[in-house]
C-alpha cells in the first residue's frame, strides 16, 4: 500500500515539475514576443495619420498617392532581408563558422538595412513637404516616439499616440516644445 502511494507521489511530482517547466518556457517566450512588439511599431496607416494631423482632402490624396509606392519598396526590402538573415544563421551553425563569410553576410544585411532606413526617411520627408507647420510639429513628435520607443528621447514618457488635433485641449506639438510664434 505504501509503495502505491509512493509511486503516485513520484508520478504527481514529475507531472507538476514538467508543467512548471512548460509554463516557464511559455512565459519566457511570451515576454520575448512582447518585447519584440514594443521595439517595432506597426506602420502608420493613412487613416490614423489623416485623423491625427487633421489632413485636408488635398493633403490626404497627395500622401495617399505616394504611400502605396513606399509600402511596395519597403516590403520588397524587408523581403530581401529575410533570406540574407537565413543565410547568416546557416553560416553561424556551421562547424567551424568562417568569419570572412559571416562578415560578407553582415555587410549585405547592413546595406539592405541602410536602404530600408533611407526609404523610410525619404517617405517622412515627402510627407513633411505637404504638411502645415503645426502638422509638422505633431508629425515630428510622432517620429521621435517611433525612434525612441517608451520615451520621446528626452527621458519623458512618450504618450503622444498621435493625439487629436491641436486646439482640442491637448495643446499643439510636442510636450515641452512651444511652436515658434509668427513674426
Amino acid at each position: 500500500m505504501k509503495r502505491n502511494w509512493l509511486v503516485c507521489l513520484v508520478v504527481f511530482s514529475l507531472a507538476l515539475n514538467l508543467g512548471g517547466v512548460i509554463t516557464f518556457a511559455y512565459l519566457r517566450y511570451q515576454n520575448g514576443a512582447v518585447a519584440n512588439q514594443r521595439q517595432t511599431s506597426p506602420p502608420l496607416g493613412l487613416r490614423k495619420l489623416s485623423a491625427a494631423l487633421d489632413l485636408d482632402q488635398e493633403q490626404r490624396r497627395t500622401i495617399e498617392g505616394f504611400m502605396s509606392e513606399h509600402h511596395r519598396r519597403f516590403s520588397s526590402l524587408r523581403m530581401a532581408m529575410a533570406p540574407k538573415r537565413q543565410e547568416l544563421l546557416e553560416e553561424l551553425s556551421r562547424e567551424p563558422p568562417v568569419w570572412n563569410v559571416i562578415e560578407a553576410k553582415l555587410m549585405e544585411l547592413r546595406d539592405l538595412q541602410r536602404k530600408l532606413e533611407e526609404e523610410v526617411l525619404k517617405f517622412c520627408l515627402e510627407i513633411q513637404r505637404h504638411l502645415k507647420p503645426e502638422q509638422k510639429i505633431i508629425f515630428l513628435a510622432y517620429m521621435e516616439c517611433r525612434m525612441f520607443p517608451g520615451t520621446s528621447g528626452k527621458g519623458r514618457s512618450c504618450n503622444i499616440g498621435l493625439r487629436s488635433r491641436p486646439g482640442k485641449g491637448l495643446g499643439s506639438g510636442r510636450p515641452g516644445v512651444e511652436p515658434a510664434s509668427p513674426q
